[in-house]
């Protein structure tokens, strides 16, 4: 399996220092560390069982937008994205909705796994087909355990589950699906979600011509704002965005209400870290000295 790790704030030897493991924390949220070396345990399963026929693209970024997705896997059986959760204990998947049970009652989880996933999936649906692979190109949503300390409960859920006992016969059936991608096609997608496809240089006589539908917009600008950072774990409780807007095929950004009041931007200081990772950093440092002069003190009084 050809893997295209894209993994921010990895240095030359592939790991990821304290440093960088705290810059990735305030850019992605306070999970990102642990989903990223879920990813490790997850890929190291998988790529036992796949050929050189699979490409498996890790935290890319599609060309013109800041949308990261977390693994894409491209194949001869078709195109997964798989969002990987290291949480641990006893989940439930019903449709789209996750949570655990207490007692006889049904909790929805802080962070709801399946909406995340399906929100994955539905961007790359959408950019793949305003790339030119619309009819032709069909992107499952894959949610995998990394920890065998997850145990999940599925009810027709709303995309594939699959426990950490299970990633190799995941990955060994894909071998036995039926192939539905040719190589050419195969390798042109893994292109398109790397760095994108040219656009058609179209005659002036010819695109005056054009009927008005074979105009698309091919453009991603109505992604609009998308972010999958862990927004909801600095705001418990407050209520998630609707992407349903921006991902019908609009081809135009959903506008604002006129009477709706702008919001400022959060201040940055001249280092590029608003007020909040500052604090954030000052904290982490001042654990640090506090570490530092405990050592020192128990030194010197051993001496």
């Amino acid at each position: 399996m050809k893997i295209v790790d894209k993994t921010p704030y990895r240095s030359a030897n592939g790991q990821i220092e304290p440093m960088g493991r705290i810059q990735g924390t305030l850019k992605y949220g306070l999970s990102w560390y642990n989903r990223v070396m879920a990813q490790d345990v997850v890929i190291s399963i998988i790529e036992k069982q796949l050929d050189s026929n699979y490409a498996l693209l890790r935290n890319v970024t599609l060309p013109n937008t800041e949308i990261n997705l977390p693994l894409v896997l491209v194949g001869p059986p078709g195109v997964y994205m798989i969002n990987v959760t290291p949480e641990r204990g006893v989940h439930i998947a019903r449709d789209d909705q996750w949570g655990t049970m207490v007692g006889a009652r049904f909790v929805p989880a802080r962070i709801n796994q399946i909406s995340r996933t399906m929100t994955f999936t539905r961007v790359l649906q959408l950019y793949l087909d305003r790339q030119g692979f619309k009819g032709s190109v069909v992107v499952e949503g894959v949610l995998m355990a990394s920890d065998p300390g997850m145990q999940i409960e599925s009810t027709r859920p709303a995309v594939r589950v699959v426990m950490s006992d299970a990633l190799e016969r995941f990955a060994a059936s894909l071998g036995q699906a039926r192939p539905a991608l040719s190589a050419p096609l195969a390798n042109d997608i893994v292109q398109a979600i790397l760095v994108g496809r040219p656009q058609k240089i179209v005659a002036p006589e010819l695109e005056q011509a054009a009927p008005v539908e074979e105009q698309e917009d091919t453009s991603v600008s109505s992604f609009g704002g998308f972010s999958f950072e862990d927004q909801d774990e600095e705001n418990e409780g407050a209520k998630q965005p609707d992407w349903s807007r921006n991902l019908a095929g609009d081809s135009q950004p959903a506008q604002k209400p006129q009477q709706a009041k702008k919001t400022a931007p959060k201040k940055k200081n001249p280092l590029g870290l608003t007020t909040t990772q500052l604090v954030i950093v000052g904290a982490l440092a001042l654990c640090s000295l506090c570490t530092i002069a405990a050592a020192i003190y128990i030194v010197l009084t051993n001496v």
